[in-house]
Formats: structure tokens, C-alpha cells, sequence
């Protein structure tokens, strides 16, 4: 393709890409979104002494750990509307600067960071996760990131934002597995003392009993609540509970974790093995709502170079069932009903099985 036309293509694409997410931010600008009200409610309720695990007539119970809600304390001192519009800002925001991270991380192409800039600001997840007013574009860029500062041999900086994305959301605390695998002890030690340090300064504010309600109350249930397999729960247990395969998920979600923890033990770049580890976890995880797939934009930016026209193939099918939003029209047909409302975690598993055929070829260098 001539130069002139590659610039037209990728001039194109970012406007297409920043109409779509304008004319999102449209849309919701005085909308009060629903996790987001949740945050601020919460987070006003514990400004003011009470337990926000205690709080009646939210959009659903916060779930969240403590710590989470010291990210919203400047946003409690405005109107909830007026704070919903800085959320859906500050969100579009951190997508914009992981895009531009990760296409210096990976050294993608302007074509190939364009492509996959208009993909996802046209996706369901990002909408979704617009409207909800959720925190998944503070953890793409936290683990963006983490990613940017190893490459820049940064570690200690690194650490910093791979505790960040584990004081926002428990599950990123898998990376560490990756971290050990690694024989990176510097971010490790750093990381640790750096979430010890903020929950030790969040008890000036948080009261202890908040913690261990949290701990009895929300966390244990959490963990070890049965699937469920709504549709915007797109985790391998939801998919198994749409078949009406029950009491083998754990199994099989543990067997998909060592297989990856095998892979990624070996050689490999960094960006390579926290990619299928990330796919991983979000597949295991009890709950993937589809608002989480904002997250698969790093795997994206690292497949999206793949020379085989084949591989790239199915990375685009992929990427289509994960950005989609499909309604139920085959109420008719169990079977067909369930492949059909399982297309994000199908999309994952297509992914994930490039990045582990990439991963390994690499692993099989000399």
C-alpha cells in the first residue's frame, strides 16, 4: 500500500474512532452511572465514619476493597453529577494514554495502533464500561503501565503501578505469579511494601472493623459464590453454567492456569508471557463481565503484528466477538442459544490460543 494511502487510512480511522467515543460521551453525559454512584456514595459514607458494605438502596452491593475507594475522595467533594462527568473524562482518558503506551511498547505501526484505537472505542466493553462508570480504564492504564517502565528497565516505577492495579481490583495480585516466575524480586519487594504502606495510611481514615467486615462479609462470599451464567458474564464458569456443565469448572479453570503458568516458566519476552497470563486470568476469573475486555487491548497491540495472514485472521474474528453486543434470537435452541451468548469468552479462547502459539514458537527459539 502506497504511504499516501496508509496515512488516509490511519487518518480515517482516528476520526471514526474519536466520533464514536465522543458521540459516547454524549450520550452519557447526564446519565449518573451506576457503578460510578456506587464509588461516590460509598466513598462519601466513609468520608463521614459509616461501613459502605452497610449502605441500602445502591445500584448493587460495593464489592470492592476499602483501599479502592481512596481513589474517589477528591471526586466526593462535587455533586454526583458533576463527578460523573469527570469520571467519563478522566476514563476516556487513561484509554487514550494506554493506547499511546502500548504502541510505543510494542512498536506497533500508526496503521496497526489506529486500527486497534477505532476497534475498541467502537466496542461494547468500552461503552460498557463508560456507562457503568467502571474503573477497568484505570487498570488498563495501571498495567499498561507496569508494562511501559519493565521495558525501560524502571522496575521500582514499575512496581508502583502494578500495586496500584491491585489496591483498584484483587485479581491483578496474580501477576505476581509472573513476577516470581520472572526472578523479579525487586518489583515484588517493592510492590508489597508499597500496599502495605497505603493500607496502613488508609486506617487514619478506614476503620479496621471495615476491613474485617469486608474480609467475612464480602471477599469469602466472593470467592466462593456459585457461577452464574449471565450473559455479561463472559468467564469460562458462566459459559460452562449456559451449557448446564456444572462442578467440573474449577477443575478445568485450574488446569487452564497450570498450562499457562508451563508456558510462561519458560523463556519468552515479558509482554508475550503477561499477555496469555492476562487472557488467563480473565477466563478463570468467576466473574468476566464484558466491561473487563477493555483489557484485552494489550494482547491485542501484541498479536496485531503477526505476519501469518491466517493468525491475523483470526485474531480479527476474535477481536469482532469480543467487541460485540449480541441479543438473544435463538431462544428456540438451547445449544445454539448458549454458543451464541458465549461469543466474547469463544473470541477469548481464540485469542488465547494465538498468543500461546506465538509464546511458544518463541520459546522454541535458540
Amino acid at each position: 500500500m502506497a504511504p499516501l494511502g496508509k496515512k488516509i487510512i490511519v487518518t480515517l480511522l482516528l476520526i471514526l474512532g474519536s466520533l464514536s467515543i465522543f458521540r459516547t460521551t454524549h450520550i452519557l453525559w447526564n446519565s449518573l452511572l451506576p457503578d460510578f454512584s456506587i464509588f461516590y456514595i460509598s466513598t462519601k459514607a466513609l468520608l463521614e465514619g459509616d461501613n459502605p458494605y452497610l449502605l441500602k438502596d445502591l445500584f448493587t452491593q460495593l464489592n470492592y476493597p476499602p483501599t479502592s475507594l481512596m481513589f474517589f475522595i477528591p471526586l466526593a467533594f462535587f455533586s454526583l453529577s458533576f463527578a460523573s462527568k469527570i469520571w467519563i473524562l478522566v476514563s476516556i482518558c487513561f484509554f487514550v494514554v494506554s493506547v499511546y503506551f502500548l504502541h510505543i511498547i510494542t512498536k506497533s505501526t500508526l496503521l496497526h495502533t489506529s486500527f486497534l484505537f477505532f476497534i475498541f472505542a467502537i466496542s461494547f466493553p468500552l461503552k460498557f464500561t463508560l456507562g457503568m462508570g467502571q474503573v477497568n480504564m484505570l487498570l488498563l492504564l495501571a498495567l499498561t503501565l507496569f508494562l511501559y517502565f519493565i521495558h525501560n528497565k524502571r522496575e521500582k516505577v514499575s512496581a508502583i503501578f502494578l500495586s496500584l492495579s491491585v489496591i483498584v481490583k484483587l485479581y491483578p495480585a496474580l501477576f505476581y505469579l509472573l513476577v516470581v516466575i520472572t526472578k523479579r524480586w525487586k518489583i515484588l519487594g517493592v510492590s508489597v511494601l508499597i500496599i502495605l504502606f497505603i493500607t496502613l495510611i488508609s486506617l487514619l481514615l478506614i476503620d479496621s472493623k471495615i476491613y474485617m467486615y469486608y474480609l467475612n462479609n464480602i471477599l469469602i462470599p466472593l470467592l466462593t459464590e456459585v457461577e452464574k451464567g449471565e450473559y455479561y458474564n463472559q468467564a469460562l464458569s458462566a459459559t460452562f453454567k449456559r451449557f448446564g456443565i456444572e462442578g467440573t469448572s474449577v477443575f478445568l479453570r485450574l488446569i487452564l492456569l497450570i498450562i499457562t503458568m508451563l508456558v510462561i516458566s519458560k523463556r519468552g519476552r515479558i509482554f508475550e508471557r503477561f499477555s496469555l497470563l492476562l487472557i488467563t486470568i480473565l477466563l478463570i476469573n468467576a466473574f468476566t463481565w464484558q466491561h473487563h475486555l477493555v483489557l484485552m487491548l494489550i494482547p491485542a497491540f501484541i498479536l496485531i503484528k503477526e505476519k501469518s495472514k491466517t493468525k491475523l485472521t483470526f485474531l480479527i474474528i476474535g477481536l469482532a466477538l469480543i467487541i460485540s453486543n449480541m441479543k438473544n434470537v435463538f431462544s428456540n435452541n438451547d445449544l445454539i442459544n448458549s454458543i451464541y451468548l458465549s461469543h466474547v469468552t469463544i473470541g477469548m479462547v481464540i485469542i488465547w490460543i494465538l498468543q500461546f502459539i506465538r509464546l511458544q514458537n518463541e520459546v522454541k527459539k535458540p
